[in-house]
């Protein structure tokens, strides 16, 4: 049974609010109770004594909010994601190239095609990059078959076999410009990833 709450600040109020979330074993699943625990205790003048709480506490409990959010979401990630595989695809810098959609599978698993509009061009242009695909991925080999069809009408396809050596990274596929003698024109890259 919930029992009723009466403290002097919003402040103190989150504290043990969240305390009963972590006890009672809803901290996982109670980030939007939690939020609405702490919008009701800050728009509710009668748990604050009839008194609206200072402006520093109400920006301690917003601060305190949102870090909540972030450890929630960081948990919920390490969770959900425990070998977390990110893969981007980008241009080398400086690229007078022009992608329209790029295909990928992975492993023989069709990954949804990415288009590009002249917005999201202009963005792989200036450095950016796009994020084709987050989901787990286990150690080991894998294969990646790439097509990238350019406004030229121009296809390029290239099979890329590569070996994941950390449960969390970061894969990146850079179409280069100007590849050198004997290079192919995708290149992967791998950061390891840590918490």
């Amino acid at each position: 049974m919930i029992q009723p709450i009466q403290l002097r600040s919003s402040h103190d109020f989150l504290r043990v609010a969240y305390s009963r979330l972590v006890s009672s074993g809803l901290h996982w699943h109670g980030a939007l109770l939690g939020t609405a625990i702490v919008l009701c205790s800050l728009c509710n003048p009668v748990l604050a004594d009839d008194a609206l709480p200072a402006p520093s506490n109400l920006e301690d409990a917003k601060s305190d909010v949102l870090q909540l959010d972030r450890d929630l979401a960081h948990l919920k990630q390490r969770l959900l994601l425990p070998q977390r595989t990110q893969l981007l695809f980008g241009l080398t810098p400086k690229s007078k190239l022009t992608v329209n959609t790029i295909q990928i599978s992975l492993d023989g698993r069709v990954l949804p095609d990415r288009q590009y509009d002249q917005v999201a061009l202009d963005a792989l242009l200036k450095g950016g990059s796009d994020t084709v695909m987050d989901a787990n991925l286990s150690v080991g080999i894998h294969v990646l078959d790439v097509t990238v069809l350019q406004n030229n009408h121009e296809k390029i396809t290239q099979r890329i076999e590569f070996k994941k050596t950390v449960p969390k990274d970061i894969l990146g596929i850079q179409l280069i410009e100007r590849p050198g003698v004997g290079e192919l024109p995708l290149k992967l890259v791998e950061w390891s990833q840590h918490d």
